[in-house]
């Protein structure tokens, strides 16, 4: 865990362990429900709020933070009604 931590620290690495992702849902989105399951998800497994921390000495500790803490958001846009160029 140690040496991940360190890979992290470079720039890029980061980009490993994020892997952004765009989804296209056709019909209606219940985002209600969404959000709902993806909040289901996180609560219930701990990896999903699990992060290094380092303390004043420099040594780095994994800590579970509490669902309330995770921050995870969705961000949607509609696009419907935006003009693409031909």
């Amino acid at each position: 865990q140690r040496r991940l931590w360190v890979l992290s620290q470079f720039a890029e690495a980061s980009i490993a362990y994020n892997v952004p992702a765009v989804y296209e849902f056709e019909g209606e989105l219940n985002e209600e429900a969404l959000k709902f399951a993806f909040d289901a998800v996180i609560e219930r497994h701990e990896i999903l709020r699990t992060v290094f921390i380092e303390d004043e000495l420099g040594e780095v500790r994994q800590v579970i933070l509490p669902f309330s803490k995770a921050g995870f958001h969705i961000v949607s846009k509609d696009l419907r009604n935006s003009h693409q160029p031909a």
